[in-house]
Protein backbone atom coordinates (compact mmCIF):
# COMPACT_ATOMS: atom_id res chain seq x y z
CA UNK A 1 0.00 0.00 0.00
CA UNK A 2 1.07 3.75 -0.96
CA UNK A 3 0.15 6.21 1.62
CA UNK A 4 1.06 9.89 1.50
CA UNK A 5 3.77 9.60 -1.07
CA UNK A 6 4.95 13.89 -1.87
CA UNK A 7 5.86 14.05 -5.16
CA UNK A 8 6.61 10.33 -5.68
CA UNK A 9 7.34 10.72 -10.15
CA UNK A 10 7.72 14.97 -9.54
CA UNK A 11 11.48 16.63 -8.66
CA UNK A 12 12.37 18.88 -5.84
CA UNK A 13 9.93 22.12 -7.22
CA UNK A 14 7.15 19.97 -7.99
CA UNK A 15 7.30 18.62 -4.23
CA UNK A 16 7.11 21.42 -3.12
CA UNK A 17 3.57 21.95 -5.41
CA UNK A 18 1.51 19.16 -4.68
CA UNK A 19 1.46 15.82 -3.01
CA UNK A 20 -0.11 12.11 -4.01
CA UNK A 21 -1.41 10.01 -1.38
CA UNK A 22 -2.36 6.35 -2.94
CA UNK A 23 -3.57 3.09 -2.06
CA UNK A 24 -4.15 -0.61 -3.15
CA UNK A 25 -1.65 -1.57 -6.07
CA UNK A 26 1.52 -0.57 -5.90
CA UNK A 27 2.28 -1.09 -9.77
CA UNK A 28 -1.20 0.36 -10.41
CA UNK A 29 -1.08 3.40 -8.42
CA UNK A 30 1.95 4.34 -10.01
CA UNK A 31 0.39 5.00 -13.26
CA UNK A 32 -2.10 6.71 -11.68
CA UNK A 33 0.25 8.71 -10.15
CA UNK A 34 1.70 9.65 -13.32
CA UNK A 35 -0.90 10.25 -14.99
CA UNK A 36 -2.20 12.67 -12.79
CA UNK A 37 0.70 14.19 -12.35
CA UNK A 38 1.09 14.64 -16.53
CA UNK A 39 -2.85 16.50 -16.07
CA UNK A 40 -1.39 18.94 -13.70
CA UNK A 41 1.57 19.68 -14.92
CA UNK A 42 1.18 20.19 -18.87
CA UNK A 43 -3.27 20.80 -18.38
CA UNK A 44 -5.15 21.42 -21.22
CA UNK A 45 -5.43 21.79 -24.11
CA UNK A 46 -1.52 22.09 -24.30
CA UNK A 47 0.94 19.05 -24.63
CA UNK A 48 4.39 19.24 -24.14
CA UNK A 49 6.77 20.23 -27.14
CA UNK A 50 8.20 17.40 -28.28
CA UNK A 51 4.65 15.92 -28.44
CA UNK A 52 2.25 15.75 -31.40
CA UNK A 53 -1.06 17.49 -30.82
CA UNK A 54 -3.83 15.49 -32.19
CA UNK A 55 -7.00 16.11 -30.02
CA UNK A 56 -6.67 19.58 -28.79
CA UNK A 57 -5.64 21.60 -31.39
CA UNK A 58 -8.62 21.97 -33.32
CA UNK A 59 -11.76 22.21 -31.46
CA UNK A 60 -11.50 23.33 -27.58
CA UNK A 61 -13.96 21.43 -25.71
CA UNK A 62 -15.22 22.77 -22.38
CA UNK A 63 -12.99 20.09 -20.19
CA UNK A 64 -10.70 17.60 -21.71
CA UNK A 65 -8.03 15.24 -20.30
CA UNK A 66 -3.98 15.68 -21.24
CA UNK A 67 -3.54 13.06 -23.57
CA UNK A 68 -0.34 11.80 -21.54
CA UNK A 69 -2.93 11.06 -18.95
CA UNK A 70 -5.11 9.13 -21.35
CA UNK A 71 -1.82 6.94 -22.72
CA UNK A 72 -0.59 6.23 -18.96
CA UNK A 73 -4.40 5.24 -18.84
CA UNK A 74 -3.74 2.97 -21.72
CA UNK A 75 -0.62 1.19 -20.12
CA UNK A 76 -3.08 -0.05 -17.44
CA UNK A 77 -4.83 -1.87 -20.02
CA UNK A 78 -2.13 -3.39 -22.98
CA UNK A 79 -4.20 -6.09 -23.86
CA UNK A 80 -7.71 -4.49 -24.12
CA UNK A 81 -8.77 -4.56 -27.67
CA UNK A 82 -11.64 -2.14 -27.33
CA UNK A 83 -11.92 0.46 -25.12
CA UNK A 84 -15.02 2.64 -23.90
CA UNK A 85 -14.97 6.04 -23.05
CA UNK A 86 -18.49 6.33 -21.97
CA UNK A 87 -17.91 10.31 -21.42
CA UNK A 88 -15.90 10.83 -24.35
CA UNK A 89 -15.73 14.87 -24.94
CA UNK A 90 -13.81 15.77 -27.76
CA UNK A 91 -12.03 12.42 -27.78
CA UNK A 92 -9.05 12.79 -26.32
CA UNK A 93 -8.79 8.57 -25.12
CA UNK A 94 -10.66 7.83 -28.75
CA UNK A 95 -7.36 9.06 -30.52
CA UNK A 96 -5.05 7.99 -28.12
CA UNK A 97 -6.15 4.48 -28.31
CA UNK A 98 -6.74 3.98 -31.99
CA UNK A 99 -3.01 5.60 -31.99
CA UNK A 100 -2.48 2.58 -29.70
CA UNK A 101 -4.15 0.02 -32.45
CA UNK A 102 -7.19 -0.64 -30.57
CA UNK A 103 -11.06 -0.29 -31.30
CA UNK A 104 -12.32 3.18 -29.68
CA UNK A 105 -15.91 3.38 -28.58
CA UNK A 106 -17.44 6.71 -27.37
CA UNK A 107 -20.52 7.82 -25.84
CA UNK A 108 -21.54 11.38 -24.57
CA UNK A 109 -24.82 13.20 -23.81
CA UNK A 110 -23.82 16.19 -25.13
CA UNK A 111 -24.22 16.74 -29.14
CA UNK A 112 -21.63 19.50 -29.29
CA UNK A 113 -19.05 16.52 -27.80
CA UNK A 114 -19.75 14.16 -30.44
CA UNK A 115 -19.65 16.46 -33.05
CA UNK A 116 -16.16 17.34 -32.22
CA UNK A 117 -14.57 13.68 -31.33
CA UNK A 118 -16.83 12.65 -34.83
CA UNK A 119 -13.90 15.33 -36.70
CA UNK A 120 -10.80 14.68 -34.37
CA UNK A 121 -11.44 10.91 -35.22
CA UNK A 122 -11.26 11.64 -38.76
CA UNK A 123 -14.80 9.27 -39.06
CA UNK A 124 -15.69 10.33 -42.09
CA UNK A 125 -11.83 10.75 -43.81
CA UNK A 126 -12.84 13.37 -45.75
CA UNK A 127 -10.26 14.68 -48.50
CA UNK A 128 -8.33 17.35 -47.32
CA UNK A 129 -7.22 19.20 -50.31
CA UNK A 130 -11.18 19.14 -51.28
CA UNK A 131 -11.66 20.70 -47.83
CA UNK A 132 -9.19 22.96 -48.26
CA UNK A 133 -9.59 24.00 -51.69
CA UNK A 134 -13.61 24.61 -51.23
CA UNK A 135 -12.94 26.70 -47.64
CA UNK A 136 -10.74 29.43 -49.46
CA UNK A 137 -13.68 29.60 -52.28
CA UNK A 138 -15.78 30.29 -48.79
CA UNK A 139 -13.27 32.08 -47.49
CA UNK A 140 -12.79 34.58 -50.89
CA UNK A 141 -13.77 38.22 -51.08
CA UNK A 142 -15.43 38.31 -47.81
CA UNK A 143 -15.13 42.23 -47.06
CA UNK A 144 -14.23 42.52 -43.38
CA UNK A 145 -17.49 43.56 -42.57
CA UNK A 146 -20.21 42.67 -40.14
CA UNK A 147 -22.23 40.08 -42.47
CA UNK A 148 -18.83 37.63 -43.26
CA UNK A 149 -20.24 35.05 -40.63
CA UNK A 150 -23.10 34.89 -42.12
CA UNK A 151 -21.99 35.13 -45.98
CA UNK A 152 -19.72 31.97 -44.69
CA UNK A 153 -22.76 30.10 -43.49
CA UNK A 154 -24.76 31.06 -46.52
CA UNK A 155 -21.41 29.33 -48.62
CA UNK A 156 -21.10 26.15 -47.06
CA UNK A 157 -24.52 25.56 -46.45
CA UNK A 158 -24.66 25.92 -50.20
CA UNK A 159 -22.36 22.93 -50.72
CA UNK A 160 -23.55 19.69 -51.76
CA UNK A 161 -24.06 17.66 -48.33
CA UNK A 162 -21.37 15.21 -47.31
CA UNK A 163 -18.04 15.32 -45.51
CA UNK A 164 -16.66 17.88 -46.86
CA UNK A 165 -20.04 19.80 -46.38
CA UNK A 166 -19.92 19.00 -42.66
CA UNK A 167 -16.03 19.26 -42.09
CA UNK A 168 -16.75 22.94 -43.22
CA UNK A 169 -19.42 23.38 -40.23
CA UNK A 170 -16.60 21.89 -38.45
CA UNK A 171 -14.50 24.68 -38.67
CA UNK A 172 -16.27 27.17 -38.97
CA UNK A 173 -17.62 26.03 -35.44
CA UNK A 174 -14.32 26.21 -34.85
CA UNK A 175 -13.44 29.33 -35.84
CA UNK A 176 -15.97 31.12 -34.10
CA UNK A 177 -15.44 29.52 -30.91
CA UNK A 178 -11.74 30.57 -31.40
CA UNK A 179 -12.85 34.65 -32.42
CA UNK A 180 -15.32 34.59 -29.40
CA UNK A 181 -12.35 34.23 -27.16
CA UNK A 182 -10.20 36.53 -28.87
CA UNK A 183 -12.93 39.33 -28.66
CA UNK A 184 -12.27 41.73 -26.31
CA UNK A 185 -16.52 41.71 -25.62
CA UNK A 186 -16.68 38.26 -25.20
CA UNK A 187 -16.26 34.97 -23.87
CA UNK A 188 -15.07 31.53 -25.09
CA UNK A 189 -18.37 30.53 -24.02
CA UNK A 190 -20.51 33.73 -25.86
CA UNK A 191 -23.49 33.83 -27.16
CA UNK A 192 -22.40 37.22 -29.22
CA UNK A 193 -21.53 36.55 -32.71
CA UNK A 194 -17.52 37.70 -32.93
CA UNK A 195 -16.69 41.17 -34.76
CA UNK A 196 -16.94 40.07 -38.72
CA UNK A 197 -13.46 41.13 -39.51
CA UNK A 198 -12.33 37.75 -37.91
CA UNK A 199 -14.51 35.48 -40.36
CA UNK A 200 -12.00 35.50 -43.21
CA UNK A 201 -8.38 34.68 -40.66
CA UNK A 202 -10.04 32.70 -38.22
CA UNK A 203 -11.78 30.20 -40.52
CA UNK A 204 -9.41 29.62 -42.98
CA UNK A 205 -6.63 29.27 -40.35
CA UNK A 206 -9.12 26.57 -38.50
CA UNK A 207 -9.23 24.81 -41.70
CA UNK A 208 -5.64 24.56 -42.66
CA UNK A 209 -4.96 23.48 -38.85
CA UNK A 210 -7.88 20.93 -39.19
CA UNK A 211 -6.23 19.49 -42.09
CA UNK A 212 -2.71 19.39 -40.68
CA UNK A 213 -3.91 17.60 -37.63
CA UNK A 214 -6.03 14.74 -39.96
CA UNK A 215 -2.66 14.56 -41.93
CA UNK A 216 -0.66 14.04 -38.22
CA UNK A 217 -3.21 11.44 -37.32
CA UNK A 218 -3.29 9.40 -40.59
CA UNK A 219 -0.01 8.85 -40.46
CA UNK A 220 0.41 7.28 -37.14
CA UNK A 221 -3.40 5.92 -37.75
CA UNK A 222 -3.42 4.58 -41.48
CA UNK A 223 -6.26 3.42 -43.05
CA UNK A 224 -9.81 3.06 -41.65
CA UNK A 225 -9.90 4.45 -38.18
CA UNK A 226 -12.14 1.97 -35.78
CA UNK A 227 -14.41 3.76 -33.86
CA UNK A 228 -17.93 3.91 -33.32
CA UNK A 229 -19.62 6.87 -31.66
CA UNK A 230 -22.75 6.94 -29.39
CA UNK A 231 -24.71 9.93 -28.52
CA UNK A 232 -27.07 9.67 -25.98
CA UNK A 233 -27.43 8.72 -22.12
CA UNK A 234 -24.42 6.69 -21.66
CA UNK A 235 -26.64 5.13 -18.71
CA UNK A 236 -28.77 3.56 -21.29
CA UNK A 237 -25.98 2.20 -23.38
CA UNK A 238 -26.36 -1.77 -24.39
CA UNK A 239 -23.00 -2.61 -26.57
CA UNK A 240 -23.71 -5.14 -28.95
CA UNK A 241 -20.13 -6.72 -27.92
CA UNK A 242 -18.48 -5.55 -24.50
CA UNK A 243 -15.41 -3.80 -24.52
CA UNK A 244 -12.32 -4.77 -22.65
CA UNK A 245 -11.15 -1.69 -20.87
CA UNK A 246 -13.21 1.34 -20.05
CA UNK A 247 -11.08 4.70 -19.19
CA UNK A 248 -12.77 8.10 -18.84
CA UNK A 249 -13.63 11.24 -16.89
CA UNK A 250 -16.79 11.93 -15.76
CA UNK A 251 -18.28 15.10 -14.91
CA UNK A 252 -16.92 16.88 -11.88
CA UNK A 253 -19.58 17.21 -9.74
CA UNK A 254 -21.62 20.77 -10.06
CA UNK A 255 -18.53 22.28 -11.93
CA UNK A 256 -19.84 22.74 -15.27
CA UNK A 257 -23.34 22.84 -17.26
CA UNK A 258 -21.96 20.99 -20.85
CA UNK A 259 -25.25 20.70 -22.40
CA UNK A 260 -26.46 24.30 -21.71
CA UNK A 261 -22.62 25.23 -23.62
CA UNK A 262 -23.18 23.00 -26.00
CA UNK A 263 -26.60 24.88 -26.98
CA UNK A 264 -24.74 28.26 -27.35
CA UNK A 265 -22.34 26.68 -29.44
CA UNK A 266 -24.89 25.62 -31.90
CA UNK A 267 -26.95 28.40 -31.49
CA UNK A 268 -23.55 30.41 -32.37
CA UNK A 269 -23.15 28.13 -35.97
CA UNK A 270 -26.50 29.08 -36.96
CA UNK A 271 -29.57 27.44 -38.56
CA UNK A 272 -28.77 27.44 -42.17
CA UNK A 273 -25.75 24.41 -40.63
CA UNK A 274 -29.04 22.24 -40.11
CA UNK A 275 -29.09 21.67 -43.80
CA UNK A 276 -26.20 19.10 -43.96
CA UNK A 277 -28.67 16.88 -43.07
CA UNK A 278 -26.85 15.07 -40.30
CA UNK A 279 -28.06 13.68 -37.18
CA UNK A 280 -27.00 15.22 -34.08
CA UNK A 281 -25.26 18.74 -33.56
CA UNK A 282 -25.90 19.56 -36.97
CA UNK A 283 -29.71 18.89 -37.25
CA UNK A 284 -30.74 19.87 -33.38
CA UNK A 285 -31.85 22.98 -32.43
CA UNK A 286 -33.61 23.70 -29.65
CA UNK A 287 -34.78 19.44 -29.34
CA UNK A 288 -34.57 16.85 -26.71
CA UNK A 289 -30.86 16.85 -27.74
CA UNK A 290 -30.09 19.83 -25.21
CA UNK A 291 -32.75 18.40 -23.10
CA UNK A 292 -30.28 19.38 -19.50
CA UNK A 293 -32.96 17.32 -17.43
CA UNK A 294 -30.99 14.17 -17.07
CA UNK A 295 -27.57 15.69 -17.35
CA UNK A 296 -25.08 14.07 -14.82
CA UNK A 297 -22.76 16.10 -12.26
CA UNK A 298 -24.55 19.68 -13.78
CA UNK A 299 -23.17 22.80 -12.28
CA UNK A 300 -26.98 24.10 -12.97
CA UNK A 301 -28.42 21.78 -10.03
CA UNK A 302 -25.57 22.19 -7.36
CA UNK A 303 -26.48 26.35 -7.28
CA UNK A 304 -30.44 25.61 -7.28
CA UNK A 305 -30.01 23.14 -4.44
CA UNK A 306 -27.08 21.61 -2.77
CA UNK A 307 -28.90 18.98 -1.21
CA UNK A 308 -31.01 17.49 -4.48
CA UNK A 309 -27.69 17.58 -5.73
CA UNK A 310 -26.42 14.97 -3.35
CA UNK A 311 -28.91 12.78 -3.15
CA UNK A 312 -28.74 13.05 -7.39
CA UNK A 313 -25.24 12.58 -7.71
CA UNK A 314 -24.83 9.53 -5.65
CA UNK A 315 -27.76 7.91 -7.47
CA UNK A 316 -25.91 9.14 -11.19
CA UNK A 317 -22.49 7.68 -10.11
CA UNK A 318 -24.64 3.89 -9.28
CA UNK A 319 -26.54 4.24 -12.65
CA UNK A 320 -23.39 5.04 -14.90
CA UNK A 321 -21.03 2.95 -13.47
CA UNK A 322 -23.69 0.13 -13.56
CA UNK A 323 -23.90 0.84 -17.56
CA UNK A 324 -20.10 0.67 -17.22
CA UNK A 325 -20.19 -2.93 -15.75
CA UNK A 326 -22.76 -4.03 -18.26
CA UNK A 327 -20.54 -3.32 -21.11
CA UNK A 328 -17.60 -4.64 -19.92
CA UNK A 329 -16.28 -8.13 -20.18
CA UNK A 330 -15.93 -10.25 -17.01
CA UNK A 331 -12.31 -9.19 -16.04
CA UNK A 332 -12.14 -5.92 -17.58
CA UNK A 333 -10.91 -2.92 -15.84
CA UNK A 334 -12.25 0.18 -15.48
CA UNK A 335 -9.47 3.24 -14.91
CA UNK A 336 -11.66 7.30 -14.19
CA UNK A 337 -10.11 10.77 -13.32
CA UNK A 338 -12.41 12.52 -10.97
CA UNK A 339 -11.75 15.96 -9.38
CA UNK A 340 -13.82 17.50 -6.08
CA UNK A 341 -16.45 19.51 -6.32
CA UNK A 342 -17.43 22.43 -5.10
CA UNK A 343 -17.86 21.46 -1.13
CA UNK A 344 -14.68 20.39 0.45
CA UNK A 345 -16.76 18.80 2.79
CA UNK A 346 -17.90 15.79 0.63
CA UNK A 347 -15.49 12.79 0.32
CA UNK A 348 -15.89 12.83 -3.79
CA UNK A 349 -13.21 10.20 -4.07
CA UNK A 350 -15.42 8.16 -1.45
CA UNK A 351 -18.96 8.42 -3.39
CA UNK A 352 -17.03 7.40 -6.71
CA UNK A 353 -15.46 4.43 -4.66
CA UNK A 354 -18.78 3.63 -2.88
CA UNK A 355 -20.56 3.82 -6.06
CA UNK A 356 -18.41 1.47 -7.93
CA UNK A 357 -18.32 -1.30 -5.05
CA UNK A 358 -22.14 -1.26 -5.21
CA UNK A 359 -22.62 -2.01 -9.03
CA UNK A 360 -19.88 -5.12 -8.75
CA UNK A 361 -16.62 -3.43 -8.99
CA UNK A 362 -13.58 -4.48 -6.83
CA UNK A 363 -11.25 -1.57 -6.19
CA UNK A 364 -7.57 -2.36 -7.51
CA UNK A 365 -6.01 0.93 -6.49
CA UNK A 366 -6.95 4.83 -5.89
CA UNK A 367 -4.74 7.82 -5.98
CA UNK A 368 -5.00 11.49 -5.22
CA UNK A 369 -3.27 14.48 -6.45
CA UNK A 370 -3.36 17.75 -4.20
CA UNK A 371 -1.80 21.04 -4.10
CA UNK A 372 0.49 21.62 -1.11
CA UNK A 373 1.71 25.30 -2.81
CA UNK A 374 0.94 28.53 -1.01
CA UNK A 375 -1.63 30.70 -3.43
CA UNK A 376 1.17 32.76 -4.82
CA UNK A 377 2.62 29.44 -6.59
CA UNK A 378 -1.00 27.56 -7.28
CA UNK A 379 -1.75 27.35 -11.09
CA UNK A 380 -5.32 27.56 -11.75
CA UNK A 381 -5.37 23.70 -12.39
CA UNK A 382 -4.34 23.34 -8.94
CA UNK A 383 -7.49 24.34 -7.82
CA UNK A 384 -9.18 20.69 -6.91
CA UNK A 385 -7.83 18.02 -5.82
CA UNK A 386 -8.60 15.25 -8.33
CA UNK A 387 -8.33 11.59 -8.26
CA UNK A 388 -7.73 8.31 -10.35
CA UNK A 389 -9.42 5.12 -9.44
CA UNK A 390 -9.13 1.45 -11.08
CA UNK A 391 -11.68 -0.84 -11.07
CA UNK A 392 -12.13 -4.40 -12.24
CA UNK A 393 -15.19 -6.08 -13.22
CA UNK A 394 -15.00 -9.68 -11.20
Amino acid sequence: EISGNLGRTGGPLKKALYRFSSEGDVRVAEHLERALEYQWVYGYPRVPPDELQLTHGTFKYLAGMQPLTAREMLKLAPNARRVLDPFCGSGTVLIEALVAGKEAVGCDASPLAIFAATHHCDVAGVDTQELLSTAEGAASDLERGEEDWQTLRERIASIPVGPTCEALWFCLAVALHTAAGASADSGPEASAEPPGRFAEPYFLSAAYRYAARLGTLRGLVPGLRRVSLHRGDNRQLHLEEPVDAVLTSPPYPGVYNYLATARLARRLLGSLSGTAGTEGFLAAASSEAFDTGGEIGARRLWTRSRGDFLSAWQAQQEQWLGAVHRNLRPGGTATLMIGDGEDEAVDWLASTVDAGKATGFEVIATSTIESCADEAHQTKGMLRAEHMVHFRRV
